[in-house]
């Protein structure tokens, strides 16, 4: 269960406390607490502070996962990557300290601002096990001797600290011209940034100091988002930019994984919408379902690390596309 509680200090002051209990069969019980203390001096400007305790127990994947991607068979050779889970893993636990603040400068603007900090003991993280069939870390037990490529796992980092800060720009182009408000016509341009300092705090010798897998420290989201609220129609299109980061504990040259963009679009439509577009009245059923139709790395960018063998290895998801229904209640 998860209690909370808001309290209203004052007009512009309120407190949120709260209190998580879990209960694992394999590590015991868990109390978190956290808190939230909010400022809001006027409607168009927020402060808010966040410390608390986290817990993350392992989940059933990341226990036991076993999962072969992107293989291709060329003659007598398996290529591709494996994730293999890992059932010695502890639970994961954090003290965290965030500040928050939201700013509406003017009409058609929102900006925010997240700095925060994380010490972790017991962080699960992402590893590389295997590199190469023949050279896998201490204690691993290679499930897939075939397999051409790395294959990936997950262990705790005993002691880990991560802090940056998060800034988010959002524009409404047509509120600038329309000063009632652009609806139906919604258009919103967005910018986010995110830097990330990560260090592992482990001790061990070769590690300790270094960045923390898969964690690069800079990161960048544009997109953009067209919506029309009376037929349910909405368009979003965004990249993502990803700095170097490391697929390894040691951060090699071996493990480095370079820059890349990959670039991503949702159309999702409401089913009323759909009809009231072909010029229908909606029944009441239909209230709550959409569609919708999503594409991930729609340019197919082949992230490749060396991976230590000193063969590029594909480290990245192709490019996916999928489409389902959804419902609202």
């Amino acid at each position: 269960p998860f209690l909370q509680d808001e309290i209203f200090l004052h007009d512009q002051w309120s407190l949120v406390l709260g209190l998580s209990l879990d209960d694992h069969n394999r590590y015991g019980l868990e109390v978190n607490p956290r808190g939230t203390l909010m400022w809001r001096p006027t409607s168009d400007l927020s402060f808010g502070f966040t410390a608390g305790r986290g817990y993350r127990a392992p989940d059933l994947l990341q226990l036991y996962d076993i999962d072969i991607n992107n293989v291709a068979i060329v003659g007598n050779r398996v290529t591709g990557y494996a994730i293999v889970g890992n059932p010695n893993l502890k639970a994961e636990t954090d003290v965290a300290f965030n500040f928050e603040a939201s700013w509406r400068p003017w009409r058609g603007i929102r900006s925010s601002l997240v700095l925060f900090r994380h010490d972790f003991d017991n962080l699960i993280a992402n590893v590389v096990a295997c590199p190469t069939p023949t050279m896998c870390n201490p204690g691993f037990k290679n499930p897939f001797p075939d397999l051409q490529g790395p294959i990936f796992s997950f262990d705790n980092v005993s002691s880990a600290r991560t802090q940056g800060f998060d800034l988010g720009l959002d524009f409404f182009p047509l509120d600038w011209i329309w000063e009632q408000g652009s609806d139906p016509h919604v258009v919103k341009l967005s910018i986010a940034y995110g830097f990330l300092d990560s260090e592992n705090q482990s001790g061990i010798p070769g590690e300790d100091g270094k960045q923390l897998p898969f964690r690069p420290k800079n990161r960048a989201i544009p997109s953009v988002t067209y919506t029309h609220t009376y037929f349910g129609t909405t368009l979003r299109i965004w990249g993502q930019w990803e700095d170097v980061s490391y697929a390894d504990l040691g951060n090699t040259e071996e493990g480095r994984i370079p820059s890349h963009w990959f670039w991503n679009f949702k159309l999702s439509q409401k089913l009323p919408g759909l009809v009231r577009l072909l010029g229908a009245e909606s029944p009441s059923w239909l209230e709550g379902v959409a569609v919708f139709a999503q594409g991930l790395n729609v340019f197919d960018e082949v992230l490749e690390g060396v991976a230590v063998a000193g063969d590029a290895r594909q480290l990245s998801t192709r490019a996916t596309f999928l489409g389902g229904v959804t419902y609202k209640f």
